[in-house]
């Protein structure tokens, strides 16, 4: 078995329901093999899908067998106002991390690089 981490990109046109539609038949394709889920709901894109520089997010951490992702993805294919997802093999020493995990180590970072950022300005300064 394989881990991978699966990302839904949902229409940012939708209602809440629609939303929760969209992410109750995904998770009927991939139930089985959820480990853990993450919702990060509306985030900017890095470039404009279906018209739109936002989009609905949902990562999920998985570990199923390779060889069914090209059955899962046809299945996914299905759902409807799901504008893209994409699969990402995961290797043994990378772990799931959350978006709040994530902002939270960049938060608990930053006082440390501006520190440092500051020193170095001080220091070309002089």
């Amino acid at each position: 078995m394989s881990k991978f981490e699966l990302v839904l990109v949902i229409d940012a046109n939708l209602s809440a329901s629609m939303i929760a539609e969209v992410k109750e038949q995904s998770e009927k394709i991939i139930w089985e093999w959820i480990l853990q889920e993450d919702t990060m709901w509306l985030m900017p894109l890095a470039y404009p899908l279906l018209w739109q520089d936002q989009a609905y997010f949902v990562s999920y951490y998985l570990e199923k067998d390779g060889q069914t992702i090209d059955e899962t993805t046809a299945e996914l294919k299905l759902v409807k106002w799901l504008a893209k997802f994409s699969f990402f093999k995961m290797s043994d020493y990378e772990t799931f991390l959350t978006f709040s995990e994530l902002d939270k180590k960049y938060t608990d970072m930053m006082p440390e690089v501006e520190a440092e950022e500051e020193e170095e300005e001080t220091q070309e300064q002089e």
